[in-house]
């Protein structure tokens, strides 16, 4: 026997691993377990809440043959190679999901507070869409071909 070592009897043993050791493990790996599990389901719930927030229904802007004449000039600035163009209010633009939570695909969403009317170029196409003013606007581009509608939630 070494020197100051006692070795444990084999009642004492049993008394000592009742188990609980086992239980501790077992809620550890639970728990590390579920880590990835909670990052999977906060993807899920953020694609489906972009999805659903910015699908905006609403009747279509105008697009007028001859679009109204502004004093100022308008604010123009380019998201994703698209160029927009307003001339009051603010701009919140996004991509938008679109598909599974696998795919990559999505759309390019603006809304905008107030803008009077706005100017989309596009792929080469430019189109002005004019909501009215004092009325909020969601622009969407899809596949290079511009949709507005009058409504968003963006104040």
């Amino acid at each position: 026997m070494i020197s100051g070592y006692l070795p444990i009897s084999a009642r004492q043993r049993l008394r000592h691993s009742g188990g609980w050791e086992t239980v501790g493990i077992a809620v550890l790996l639970v728990g590390v377990a579920s880590i990835p599990l909670t990052v999977v389901y906060e993807t899920l719930a953020d694609h489906h809440a972009l999805k659903t927030e910015w699908a905006i229904d609403g009747p279509a802007c105008e697009v007028p043959a001859e679009p109204i004449r502004f004093r100022r000039p308008p604010r123009a600035f380019t998201y994703r190679g698209v160029n927009f163009k307003r001339y009051y209010g603010n701009v919140n633009c996004i991509v938008a999901p679109e598909g599974t939570i696998l795919s990559n695909a999505g759309h390019t969403v603006c809304q905008f507070s107030s803008p009077g009317a706005v100017r989309v170029t596009t792929g080469g196409r430019a189109v002005t869409f004019e909501p009215g003013i004092g009325h909020p606007a969601t622009v969407s581009i899809r596949d290079g071909e511009a949709s507005c509608v009058v409504g968003g939630w963006f104040r």
